[in-house]
C-alpha cells in the first residue's frame, strides 16, 4: 500500500480539517509525499509545492499556514495539491459536500482544468449528480453497494434505464427540466442478499426480483444494467401514427405523421 499510495493512487477526502495534520504547515504536508516517493530534495519539493499551490488557485504564501487558518474550500485545494504531487490516479470522495455553492463551482472548474491541461484520470464518488455528470465521461450508479446501471454519462443522464437511476435524475433540479423533484418511494432497506436490493422501492417489481438478485448485463450503447425486466418496462408502444380528417367541403388535413409514442412503467406524460 505504501508503494502505491501517492505514486499510483491518491485520495482526496471530503473534510480537510480532519485529514490534514493540525500541527504541521500545509506546505510541509504537500511536500512530504514528493520527498518520500519522488526522491527529491526539500528545496526542490518546496519549489514544486509552490507550483502546485498556483495550479490549484492558492497563493504560495499560504504554504506556511496551518489547516485551521484556512477556509474549507482552501483546505480542499490543499488536499488536491497534495494528491497531485506525484501525478497519480485521483480518487475524489465527496470533495464538495463540506463547501458552499460558490466554492463547489470553483472546485468543479479546477478539476475540469486539470482534466484538460494534464489529462488527469479521476474517480469521483459523490451524491451530487449534477456535479459528477459535469465532469465524468462514464457513470456508475450504485444502490445498497451494488451496481444497478453504468454507461456513458450523457446517455445515462438523458435516458436512464434503471428505475433507481431515473429517480435520481428526476430528483436533480439542475438536470430534470420540470424541476418538480420526483421522489423515490420508501426507505433504504439495507442489504437484501436474497433478491434485488431495490425491490421494495421499485415501481415495477415482480416476484423474481424478490427471489434472486439480478446480474449486470449489457443493454446496448456501451451500457449495462442489473434488472430482471431489462430496465424500465414498456407498457405500451405505438409507432408511425398518422391522422387525417376531411372538412365538409372535401378538403383534407393531415394532423399527425410518423408519430411514435412509448409509455414506460411509472412515468407520467404531460
Amino acid at each position: 500500500m505504501d508503494r502505491l499510495r501517492w505514486t499510483e493512487i491518491a485520495m482526496v477526502f471530503q473534510n480537510g480539517l480532519e485529514v490534514l495534520n493540525p500541527v504541521m504547515t500545509v506546505g510541509t504536508q504537500v511536500a512530504e509525499p514528493m520527498q518520500k516517493h519522488c526522491n527529491i530534495s526539500p528545496d526542490a519539493a518546496k519549489v514544486r509545492c509552490a507550483d502546485l499551490f498556483s495550479k490549484v488557485g492558492l497563493d504560495r504564501s499560504w504554504m506556511d499556514a496551518y489547516p485551521h487558518q484556512l477556509s474549507g474550500g482552501m483546505r480542499q485545494r490543499v488536499l488536491l495539491a497534495m494528491a497531485l504531487s506525484c501525478d497519480p490516479l485521483l480518487i475524489l470522495d465527496e470533495v464538495t459536500s463540506a463547501v458552499d455553492a460558490f466554492t463547489r463551482k470553483e472546485i468543479r472548474e479546477l478539476l475540469y482544468d486539470l482534466q484538460c491541461s494534464r489529462g488527469m484520470s479521476m474517480i469521483i464518488i459523490s451524491h451530487d449528480l449534477s456535479f459528477v455528470s459535469s465532469l465524468a465521461s462514464n457513470l456508475i450508479v450504485l444502490y445498497s453497494g451494488r451496481v444497478v446501471e453504468c454507461g456513458p454519462t450523457r446517455a445515462l443522464i438523458n435516458g436512464p434505464r434503471h428505475p433507481y437511476s431515473r429517480g435520481l435524475v428526476n430528483a436533480t433540479p439542475d438536470i430534470f427540466i420540470y424541476k418538480d423533484l420526483w421522489g423515490i418511494p420508501g426507505d433504504t432497506a439495507g442489504d437484501t442478499p436474497t433478491g434485488c436490493p431495490f425491490y421494495k422501492r421499485c415501481t415495477q417489481a415482480i416476484e423474481q426480483c424478490r427471489q434472486s438478485p439480478p446480474s449486470l448485463k449489457p443493454c446496448g450503447e456501451g451500457r449495462e444494467i442489473a434488472c430482471h425486466r431489462g430496465g424500465i418496462a414498456t407498457l405500451m408502444k405505438a409507432a408511425d401514427l398518422r391522422f387525417r380528417y376531411t372538412l365538409p367541403d372535401k378538403k383534407r388535413f393531415r394532423l399527425l405523421t410518423g408519430l411514435t409514442l412509448k409509455f414506460m412503467k411509472g412515468k407520467c406524460w404531460r
